[in-house]
């Protein structure tokens, strides 16, 4: 037998540690090497956290964040009448499929109707998206410094474009979660139960998030082509089946419970026409606008942590996955490299699709710009001394923090927030002490916290009236059905928000569109004054008189002329 070498033993006796460097007390390596993206996390959480609790103060009185109201007030107050056992699509109008609309229902189940049950949701959602990215970035195998300095690159970027209590916002853990499900898989043997496993639970991702908006799945698009890349080039077809069978069924199961729901109220068909044939047309953007969204949605998404950074990662994973430099990579490492190639021209190309370049669009890209960031990182940081590699990646997160925090500071007296809060709170409490519980209101705008706060329910389901002046989807059956809930319950008040988005209810203006075609756009306006809309501005004009405005914007207050419309009148 052959003896084993045993560690040197000292004059006394007792056993030495192998390696003398290392103190009896240091703390295990696994421990360490989470340390620094840990702090990261904790700290980017309660910065976030304060951000939120400025722009959007729901924790201390009723009011939504100024500039996403018209969206986070319609998801919220549609959440509202499904706690209430309204029917989906039927009792609202809305564009965007219905998880967001169950999501508010949750929140304000919780907290009993209050605002600040939305506002946790919300929150929730952000501190969970930093801490699956943190974890993501480390599993991924590209060290703990390019890890805690992609993640906080990533919280930095977050407020630049994201917004309280919109779909985007609720598919940021989601994207890492997907991610972490092929770092599960890349270094593992196949086994059919496991691959099977993970598939469909990247099936119940992409379906959740395709509940939440069709375009925020591409996270689960790009690791489902890296995983397909990554078995043609290990030959594990089987292994491509497990997945693309337990994809499938995760997401049918998902999708069937959804159905089903939208099925118990018969609103199946409203779903089909508001969410998809509505956002067919929508979307009906030409090259040309979306590369220039792309554009301008990549600015604003790089305004603290400069482009340069994840273009040169993107160039760093090219080079190391084609290059002579991928001999001798794990799989994993391959696997991450392919993904960073592949994800984040994916997500800015979903983001685009519509040709428009709202911030809150380009969020999902933040999370491969995180991921390009660190893998540029490893290399280089991966030959310089550990006390020079901190001071660089520290300088880094800090070029990138202070601008963020000079931003913070100059939004926090923005005019138009507290322009808006102050409006609404006004209209709410106009409506309020004028109208009796239970008694309708109609607001022609985007303005369904108006319903949220002052507790009266809208006249229409027409909560967000742009269907309304949507050349292509309007048409005068759209019209008519308008017209028949606003006498099957006339609302005693009508306010007229004024907004740039819709015409203004005083006269009737058939030559009104927005945006200006040449200014903006290389198609035709996206909304505009249709015929078929002349028989509401008529009906306004035969049965309301203008008696008021209220708020600091002066929005317009009509009352109904007499207590109901005639039934029998001829359709006006």
């Amino acid at each position: 037998m052959t003896a084993t070498s045993s560690p040197p033993r000292p004059s006394d006796g007792r056993p030495r540690p192998a390696d003398d460097s290392v103190p009896p007390s240091a703390p295990p390596r696994a421990a360490r090497r989470w340390t620094l993206p840990a702090a990261v996390v904790v700290l980017g959480i309660l910065w976030l956290g304060v951000v939120k609790a400025i722009e959007w103060p729901a924790l201390r009185r009723d009011t939504f964040a100024a500039g996403v109201s018209t969206d986070a007030a319609a998801f919220a107050y549609a959440g509202e009448l499904l706690r209430h056992g309204a029917a989906p699509y039927l009792s609202y109008w809305d564009h965007k499929p219905p998880l967001v609309h169950l999501i508010n229902a949750a929140a304000l189940a919780l907290s009993g109707g209050a605002v600040w049950g939305v506002w946790w949701a919300s929150f929730v959602a952000l501190a969970a998206a930093v801490v699956l990215a943190a974890w993501t970035l480390r599993r991924a195998g590209l060290g703990a410094g390019p890890a805690a300095v992609g993640t906080a690159l990533y919280v930095i970027a977050i407020p630049a474009v994201h917004s309280s209590n919109l779909t985007e916002g609720y598919a940021m853990p989601l994207q890492w979660a997907s991610v972490l499900m092929l770092l599960g898989t890349a270094d593992r043997v196949y086994r059919r139960r496991y691959d099977v496993a993970a598939g469909a639970l990247l099936g119940v991702l992409a379906a959740l998030a395709f509940f939440l908006r069709p375009n925020l799945v591409g996270a689960m698009a790009a690791v489902a082509l890296t995983a397909t890349i990554e078995a043609a080039r290990r030959r594990e077809g089987r292994r491509w089946l497990a997945w693309t069978a337990g994809s499938a069924g995760g997401a049918a199961i998902v999708a069937l419970l959804v159905l089903g729901w939208l099925a118990a109220y018969g609103a199946v068909d409203a779903f089909v026409d508001q969410v998809f044939r509505y956002n067919m047309i929508y979307t009906g953007a030409g090259l040309r606008d979306r590369v220039k969204a792309a554009y301008a949605g990549l600015e604003v998404a790089t305004r603290h942590a400069p482009a340069m950074l994840p273009l040169a990662g993107w160039l760093a994973a090219l080079l190391q996955r084609v290059g002579p430099a991928r001999a001798g990579r794990g799989e994993r490492d391959l696997a991450v490299l392919t993904l960073a190639l592949v994800w984040a021209p994916i997500e800015l190309a979903l983001a685009s699709m519509a040709g428009r370049p709202y911030d809150h669009y380009f969020v999902p890209v933040l999370a491969p710009l995180a991921l390009l960031t660190a893998v540029l990182l490893r290399e280089l940081l991966a030959g310089l001394p550990r006390g020079r590699a901190a001071v660089l990646a520290g300088a880094l997160a800090a070029a990138a923090a202070l601008p963020a925090l000079a931003d913070f500071a100059r939004g926090l007296d923005e005019p138009a927030r507290n322009l808006r809060s102050a409006q609404v709170t006004a209209a709410a409490e106009y409506v309020r002490t004028r109208t009796a519980p239970g008694t309708p209101v109609f607001v022609w705008g985007h303005a369904a916290d108006v319903y949220f706060f002052s507790g009266r329910p809208s006249a229409s389901r027409f909560i967000y009236p742009l269907a309304l002046v949507t050349p292509g989807y309007v048409d005068a059956a759209l019209v008519d059905g308008l017209l028949a809930e606003l006498r099957a319950r006339p609302p005693v008040l009508l306010l007229d928000q004024r907004t740039q988005l819709l015409p203004p209810l005083g006269r009737w203006d058939p030559a009104w569109h927005y945006p200006d075609q040449e200014a903006t756009t290389t198609r035709p306006a996206t909304w505009s004054a249709t015929p078929a809309l002349e028989r509401f501005y008529d009906h306004v004009a035969r049965h309301y008189r203008l008696v008021d405005s209220v708020g600091p914007e002066r929005w317009p207050v009509y009352r109904l002329r007499s207590e109901r419309p005639r039934s029998a009148e001829a359709p006006s």
